[in-house]
């Protein structure tokens, strides 16, 4: 039933029923609150950042080594104005993945923003060191300057 329930909710957020598929997803989750499907889907369609926030910290308490919910949630710290938080997130990110040059070009690119220099300059050295193709290590060397 809870993959029935999630699937006909993912069905339902594509014609643009939200709050349809929002109360299936919760439904799920009442029922089970482990179901990390449900979670997550749940976080991704929720118009409120808070309460997104909480459910994606929610599945990282289940699963913390779940990278793309700490990504997901590094994105919504960041647009909410917690920059601090969404650097925590991010380093944590960092070590689970640490040649994934994507987090450390935000954690620069969010340090940046925060007028600390030395820690974008290291951030961006590091995305530099672990860039997947040379396209990717001039783009960062150009925010180094």
């Amino acid at each position: 039933m809870l993959a029935a329930r999630h699937n006909l909710a993912l069905l339902l957020s594509e014609q643009k029923r939200l709050p349809e598929a929002i109360g299936l997803w919760r439904e799920n989750l009442q029922r089970a609150p482990d179901y990390l499907p449900s979670r997550l889907s749940l976080a991704g369609a929720l118009p409120d950042p808070a309460e997104a926030i909480a459910e994606y910290r929610a599945a990282l308490t289940q699963r913390p080594e779940y990278l793309a919910a700490r990504l997901a949630l590094a994105g919504l710290l960041e647009k909410t104005g917690d920059a601090g938080s969404a650097l925590d997130e991010l380093r944590q990110a960092v070590k689970q993945e640490q040649k994934n040059a994507a987090i450390y070009e935000r954690i620069g690119d969010l340090e940046a923003g925060r007028n600390h220099s030395a820690e974008a300059r290291a951030a961006y050295e590091s995305a530099i060191q672990n860039a997947p193709d040379s396209q990717t290590a001039k783009r960062i060397r150009k925010k180094l300057k």
